[in-house]
């Protein structure tokens, strides 16, 4: 059985910061603590399944999902470090899926934007033993990545939860046509593709779908999807 944890346990209210340690941590609350401490206590944290000769490990079959805490900390750096930090060492730097939640938020570019452009500040990168930062090998983080699709960063944005989900992620990207793809990029979505300033149309940003139970029977009846 595989586990996606959708938020990495988080809810509204929880900053981010270092582990808070077994002795303080709670498994029953709502946050990536109790993510980490819910392995822990069950002696199934990443730490457990260090191969010989590594630094980092990886949680068989359990995944922590960045839908609204990664949008939750985009914007603080320190925030965003801890955040990655803590779930690389505790849950595995193959082991985090990507995820936005932005069916409630509209586009997801904002989000996209900031983790690829996220680095370690070289005190995190110290803190966390990740030299390489977001760079780092996704297969032993002490190194720096060979090539692109090594890298921790694109493991996160996609490659990671490829193995969740059963397909090959290779596979699917040879089968895109990569004229088509840009094309819609520069023609129909991205801005400014490529720069400081790249964003998505400020169309795509409202939010889709109902919100209150009200709007949902109201969309039930007079939606075209309507019975």
């Amino acid at each position: 059985m595989r586990f996606l944890v959708y938020h990495s346990g988080y809810d509204t209210g929880d900053t981010q910061k270092p582990y808070a340690g077994d002795a303080k941590a709670s498994s029953d609350a709502h946050k990536v603590d109790a993510l980490i401490k819910s392995l822990r206590e069950n002696h199934y944290d990443a730490t457990r399944f260090v191969r010989k000769g590594k630094k980092f490990g990886n949680v068989p079959n359990v995944w922590a999902e960045l839908g609204s805490v990664w949008r939750s900390v985009m914007h603080d750096p320190d925030q965003c470090a801890h955040l990655l930090g803590k779930l690389i060492t505790y849950v595995g730097p193959k082991r985090i899926a990507w995820g936005t939640d932005s069916l409630w938020y509209g586009s997801p570019q904002p989000e996209i934007v900031a983790l690829r452009r996220f680095e370690f500040s070289d005190k995190a990168k110290e803190f966390y033993g990740l030299p390489y930062g977001l760079e780092g090998d996704v297969e032993d983080p002490t190194r720096k990545a060979r090539r692109p699709s090594r890298t921790i960063r694109n493991g996160i944005l996609g490659r990671n939860a490829a193995r969740a989900y059963n397909f090959d992620p290779d596979e699917r990207f040879n089968q895109i046509s990569c004229d088509q793809v840009n094309a819609l990029r520069q023609d129909a979505y991205l801005s400014q593709l490529g720069t400081e300033r790249e964003s998505a149309p400020l169309a795509t940003h409202k939010a889709p779908g109902a919100r209150t139970r009200r709007e949902v029977m109201d969309s039930l009846v007079n939606s075209p999807w309507s019975p």
